[in-house]
Parts: structure tokens; sequence; C-alpha cells
């Protein structure tokens, strides 16, 4: 196989990445937008030792399955990979795609339905958007080219709105957007979230602070009641997006909301679930397995508010955090909500853990052990930790099926698991959210 060549092929699977899965002499070639059971002809645009991808020229024979996408970027943003699909089918394959991935590692697992997010489109409460001197959108997948848009459907109208807003405050202040090559230019990133009708907007700037701001406040106001404004330096000549420096010009440097009678605080470098309905379906189904005689370690807890949820249901939560600033916000929400019933420690899960557990195992309640590490996964001492300590079960929470199976290949020896269950998190997406429970091996 060579590169320019032209094939017909068959689609015989989808991808981890969403891309339809064809073969030519048994030779695998990756060809993104396409479907199980499509006949397409495909021209071969980079062939590897043991693969090759393509592009889509003609399809000769079409899934039933198969949509138009709503999106006019589709084809051309690295946003979403499965518009193309009925949305019930993207939950099969996003089923699929853990099932396949944690079969690798483990041999035959029952992996449930995926739980489908109520909205489709429209589910997004933040979105971040490189700006460039070739303009603000998206970048293409494995790429930094940018490709321009308006609007995104993955957020509501919203976001369209506060857009155009921000080509109206360049075009009247003449601001100069961010080359990397050289690292001039001011604005780099700009960086939106909508907490119940609330907004907050940061732009991030290759300078000391941000001009003419009072201009973008007025263009804002027209469009927007309720919102606060920040910008973020960053000089930095890396991927970072978001620094420590933030400095809040107009509103509120905070916004409020509640979630399980929690009312948490949210600044613009806070994490939040980019989808709250599936998020809290996660929550929710974690504290309904929990009794008021257990003890649960929340590790990688972050700002507290999982802790804060899972206080509502155990009898005692131990948060556990690395990072100094997320757990002081974490004592300050469970001060707020006065829950007492949570201790945070500041410090290494990996170190912490076995300690804990082993004072805490002197007692005869049951612990439980949440864990919802980045998509790198668990640390490998914090696997170490929790094969030593040996909590009564664990719930793991994962956005990366591959780093999951690789996890879950070591916690197994020690553990059964209970259930697989995915969760879409991000809807037209390749991304999938996973919850496990595990028990201790009698």
């Amino acid at each position: 196989m060579k590169k320019n060549e032209i094939y017909e092929i068959e689609i015989i699977d989808i991808g981890n990445n969403g891309e339809g899965i064809g073969k030519v002499d048994d030779f695998v070639v990756f060809i993104p937008y396409t479907l199980k059971g499509e006949i397409i002809k495909t021209l071969i645009l980079k062939v590897n030792k043991n693969f090759a991808y393509g592009k889509i020229l003609n399809i000769v024979k079409q899934s039933e399955f198969r949509v138009e996408p709503p999106c006019p970027y589709f084809y051309k943003c690295g946003g979403c990979n499965l518009q193309h699909l009925q949305y019930a089918k993207q939950l099969v394959v996003k089923k699929n795609i853990v099932e396949t991935t944690l079969k690798k590692q483990l041999g035959e697992v029952e992996v449930k339905d995926c739980v489908a997010s109520n909205l489709q489109y429209a589910y997004r409460n933040k979105m971040q958007l490189p700006a460039t001197i070739n303009g603000i959108g998206m970048f293409r997948e494995n790429s930094h080219d940018i490709v321009e848009i308006e609007n995104c459907l993955l957020c509501d109208n919203w976001i369209q709105t506060f857009i155009k807003n921000i080509k109206l405050f360049i075009q009247a202040t003449n601001l100069t957007l961010y080359d990397e090559e050289n690292h001039k230019g001011v604005l780099r990133h700009i960086l939106a979230r909508k907490v119940d009708n609330n907004y907050s907007f940061t732009l991030v700037i290759n300078a000391e602070k941000l001009p003419k701001e009072d201009k973008l406040i007025e263009i804002l106001s027209n469009d927007f009641e309720s919102f606060s404004l920040f910008y973020c330096v960053n000089k930095i000549k890396n991927n970072t997006i978001l620094t420590n420096n933030i400095v809040c010009l107009y509103g509120n440097a905070t916004q409020n909301t509640v979630d399980f009678e929690i009312e948490y605080f949210i600044s613009p470098n806070s994490f939040l679930q980019v989808n709250r309905y599936i998020q809290n379906c996660i929550y929710q189904k974690i504290q309904s397995l929990l009794n008021s005689n257990q003890i649960v370690i929340d590790a990688y807890s972050g700002a507290g508010l999982l802790s804060a949820i899972l206080s509502k249901k155990a009898k005692q939560v131990y948060g556990i955090e690395i990072v100094k600033s997320a757990t002081e916000n974490a004592e300050a929400l469970m001060k707020h909500n006065k829950i007492a019933n949570v201790k945070n420690i500041n410090g290494d899960c990996a170190l912490i853990l076995p300690t804990l557990v082993e004072d805490l195992s002197k007692s005869e309640d049951n612990i439980s052990l949440v864990l919802d590490p980045p998509r790198k996964g668990c640390d490998e001492k914090v696997l170490e930790a929790i094969t030593l300590a040996k909590p009564n079960e664990i719930f793991y929470i994962s956005c990366n099926p591959s780093t999951l199976a690789r996890d879950l290949k070591k916690l197994t020896t020690s553990y059964d698991i209970e259930f697989i269950e995915p969760y879409d998190m991000f809807p037209q997406t390749k991304h999938i959210e996973t919850l496990v429970r595990l028990k201790l091996k009698k």
C-alpha cells in the first residue's frame, strides 16, 4: 500500500477515536467519518508499518445509521467525531469502546449500557477557544491549524453571542492576536462558562494588562445581563492555557451554584465537569451505594465537591489532595456548608493512603475508596498503596478507557469487579466517562 492510492473498502468496526476501521488484504486502514457496514472509496493519506490512514472520496454503500451533521464545521473542526452517527448508536459505540479496551487487559468483561445524556447538543457549560493570527476557533484534530468558528452546537446560543462580542472588541480596539512562532500578539485564548444564569468570561493574554477593558465591558453588557470578566496573564511559551495570574475586571470573582444541597463557588480556574447532568448521575450512583456506617476516602479530591456530596450519606469522609490551594478551597467549602464529617488532608495519596486505611481498619466500619484521577490514570505508587491498604471497595471514575484498563489489571489481583458502567459525558465526541465498582476479594 502506498500514499495517494485509491481503494474500495468495507468498514468493519469503529475505533477508539470514532474513526472507521477497514482492511485491505489484512492491512488495517483508519478512515474518519465512516461507519460500520459502509463501503467507501478512500484515498490513502499516510502509510505506517502496520496501518494506514485514509479519507473518504465517496460512499458506495451508506449505513442506515448515518445522519446529516447539523454543525457546518463538523468535518473540519477537531471538537466532534460522531455527529454523523445516530445518537442511540453513539451510545452503543461508546459501550463497545470501553468493552474492547478493557478486554485487552482483563479478558472477558461485562459492560452495562451507556447512560445517555439528557441533552445531545447544548450540554456544555464551558468552552475554551484559541485565538491566533489565523482567527478564533478550534484546532483541527492533531494540529494547531485554526478552524475559525462563529458558534459551537455543543454549547447553547450564548457562545455564539460571546464570540461575536469578542470579535467586535478586536475590531474596535485593534487588539492583536497571538502568533505562536514568534510569541507576539496579545490575545491567546478566550474562555467562557455559564453556571445557572451567570456567565464568566476570561481572556488569556500575552501582556501584563488587558487594554481598553471598558470597551469590552460595554460590548458584553449589551447582550449579557449578569456576567464576570477576567483576564489571565500567560507569557509562557507552551500549550498551558491558564496560569494563577488571574484578575477580575468586572462582576463577582466567583460564581455560586448548588448541587445535592451543597452550595459551592467557582472561579475561572476551578474544575467543573462540562456536562453537569451526567456528573450528577455519576455522583448520585456512588452516593446511593453508600450507607451510614461507611467511611469514604476521596482520593484526588480537588476542591472537595464530591467529598461534600458523599458526606450526606457516609459516616465520615477523608479527602486527599496534593494541591494545597485545592485543599484550602475544600476546607472553605465544608465550613460554608456546615459539614462536620469531612476531613481534608493535603498531601500525596500514595504516602497517606496506607497509613490512613490501617488506622481506619481498626474500627468495624467498611472503608470505600473513590478514585477520580486525571486522564493519565492513577500513579503507580497510588495503585501500590491501594493493594497494600486493601479498602473494602473502590469506586473508580475514569475519563480514559485505556488508562482505566491498565489500572484495573493491577487492582483486580485483589478486587472483583462488581459493575462497569459508561456515561455519555461528551455526546457527539469520542470521549466517554466510566464508573467501575470493585469489591475486595474474600
